[in-house]
């Protein structure tokens, strides 16, 4: 996945922000685990896959 993607999943709330310490990115491992725990339960819950499903 390129990095222009990732911010475009950021910026539209199907990923979670980064915390950015110093120069790095870094993200919060319980919400990104917290995200793919709702992928699990279908593609409904899933806002990953209604992102995808939303883009025109």
């Amino acid at each position: 996945m390129s990095v222009s993607t990732v911010d475009n999943l950021v910026q539209r709330g199907i990923l979670p922000k980064p915390i950015r310490v110093g120069g790095s990115v870094r993200w919060n491992w319980a919400q990104v685990d917290a995200s793919l725990s709702a992928s699990a339960a279908g593609p409904e819950a899933d806002p990953f896959m209604q992102g995808i499903s939303n883009v025109s």
